[in-house]
């Protein structure tokens, strides 16, 4: 009877320690994600490129010129992405604004 006591008691642990470090990874994910500085867009800008990756990635390019941001959105569309032609300019605006060379790097949350 003590052996099974014992494997239960191994079993629960292992169970209890599997579920927190579930917890850790989503919290972990969760701050990673990022979050755009406020702008006019934000929200469009975060929906368009969180469609297909992590924000972080947008965040990380901080400081690139119209250009680049410009060349950057027609990539992300030879990729797949599905940008509404009327949003494109709105999008490279809002980068080129917020996240252009001027702009101060923002970090992650």
């Amino acid at each position: 009877m003590k052996t099974n006591a014992v494997t239960a008691r191994k079993s629960a642990v292992l169970l209890f320690g599997v579920i927190g470090a579930g917890f850790v990874a989503l919290d972990t994910a969760g701050a990673q994600q990022g979050e755009l500085p406020a702008g006019p867009d934000r929200e469009l800008v975060a929906h368009e490129c969180a469609a297909c990756h992590d924000l972080e990635m947008v965040i990380a390019a901080a400081g690139a010129s119209r250009q680049a941001w410009t060349d950057t959105v027609d990539e992300m569309v030879r990729y797949g992405a599905r940008i509404d032609p009327q949003d494109r300019p709105r999008i490279v605006e809002y980068l080129s604004s917020v996240l252009g060379p001027t702009a101060k790097k923002p970090t992650a949350r």
